[in-house]
């Protein structure tokens, strides 16, 4: 008699649930092995197993229910049960971390839904072959389910209201979606294409906000330029009516000498005469307004928000000095009203007998050839009186170019 026979009903039968549930566990193995997608002859040995432990399941509680007799310890059924349940766990999990670590349809697809990005693989009939579950979702959103062709997806998208132009679209969920299609290059592959939708809610509704940014920096600039015109008026006109007084005073305080010494009052009729030449000259522009000192032309510039320069010496000339501190003023109306720039550089450098003088400026280039207004055409007649020359360029940026003679300074 065997030890198995020799067990109580209930023990038998207990041994033979435990070789059911082993059997149970091994097929349980083998159904995972399939669909984690392994190859036949890894499936072949758990397959035959699996075949065994279920006729022996099967044996072993026909014995133990009619009297058969199992030429087996009970402790090698128990044993063997064990180990075959802890072997089909083991397995499983071993196989389980084999597929996170290797490529597989399965990991393939997981890995694309999760994906926040939409994707779509179409073949060359228009047939979507695979789409993840971000581009399933957005298509569902528009049509009320998932695509099943590349027209359906395409008609989808053209029921969203675009956000700005084609391939941007905003979804009823709120998000806007980067939508392209491309056809895949691998020669294998010829044929199919695929369709992502990026979402680029936050790229767009940043841009959104820099366009209206520069729409109000734009409208303080136009602002901002007005007001450097109306300054640049406003010190013309401050110039002019300085001039003006300059002029009447000159003029009036010199005929009212020369009428006095004229009806036999005492004083100097040459200086008296002296004084009213230079008054008359102003009309002529034979002698300049007292430009101020080029301290004064920097202050005047800073306050109009430029600054100005200077590189090398003034002429020791106060006549030269003058027309070189009149041209640097001059060029700073014309940088700001015209060139829109904020900074004047006066360069004077020393050849023998003369002076170059070349003023440049930042700002826009100007597009042709220099067209002289007022204040260049009055500051050409003055250099010339003195018995200079001025020229302008334009390219590569603007330049103002004076050339004056050395001339002794009297003493």
């Amino acid at each position: 008699m065997t030890a198995f026979t020799a067990l109580p009903l209930g023990g038998r039968l207990l041994l033979a649930g435990a070789l059911f549930f082993a059997a149970l566990a091994q097929f349980a193995l083998c159904l995972y092995r399939r669909l984690s997608g392994s190859t036949l002859s890894r499936r072949l040995p758990d397959d035959i197993l699996f075949a065994l432990l279920t006729f022996a399941a099967a044996y072993a509680t026909a014995a133990a229910e009619l009297n058969y007799p199992l030429p087996l310890p009970y402790a090698l059924i128990a044993a063997v049960s064990a180990l075959i349940i802890v072997r089909a766990v083991l397995a499983a999990l071993r196989i389980s971390r084999e597929s996170r670590e290797k490529l597989s349809p399965a990991s393939v697809r997981q890995a694309l839904d999760d994906l926040n990005t939409g994707v779509c693989f179409a073949d060359g009939a228009g047939r979507i072959v695979l789409i993840n579950r971000a581009m399933g979702g957005c298509i569902a959103a528009l049509s009320g389910s998932y695509p099943q062709t590349l027209s359906q997806l395409r008609e989808a998208l053209s029921r969203a209201q675009t956000a700005d132009e084609p391939p941007l679209y905003r979804l009823p969920d709120g998000t806007v979606r980067r939508v392209q299609t491309v056809n895949l290059s691998d020669p294998a592959l010829a044929g199919f294409t695929q369709t992502t939708a990026q979402n680029v809610t936050a790229l767009y509704e940043a841009n959104e906000r820099l366009r209206e940014h520069n729409a109000a920096l734009a409208e303080t600039n136009e602002k901002t330029r007005q007001m450097y015109d109306r300054l640049a008026d406003r010190i013309r006109e401050q110039e002019t009516l300085s001039l003006k007084t300059r002029i009447h005073d000159d003029i009036g305080s010199s005929l009212i000498a020369i009428s006095e010494l004229l009806a036999g009052g005492t004083g100097d009729m040459e200086t008296q005469l002296a004084a009213l030449r230079s008054a008359v000259s102003y009309f002529s522009n034979d002698l300049p307004a007292e430009p101020g000192t080029f301290a004064d032309a920097q202050r005047q510039a800073a306050e109009m928000h430029a600054e100005l320069t200077l590189t090398g010496a003034l002429p020791p000339d106060p006549a030269a000095a003058e027309l070189v501190v009149t041209a640097a003023r001059e060029c700073v109306t014309n940088c700001i009203r015209h060139a829109h720039g904020d900074r004047v550089h006066v360069a004077v450098t020393t050849r023998t007998g003369q002076y170059t003088v070349t003023v440049t400026n930042s700002g826009d280039v100007p597009p042709g050839p220099i067209r002289e207004g007022g204040g260049l055409s009055m500051l050409r007649r003055r250099v010339e009186a003195y018995g200079g020359e001025m020229h302008t360029a334009y390219r590569p940026r603007f330049a103002l170019i004076l050339n004056l003679p050395e001339k002794e300074r009297e003493v």
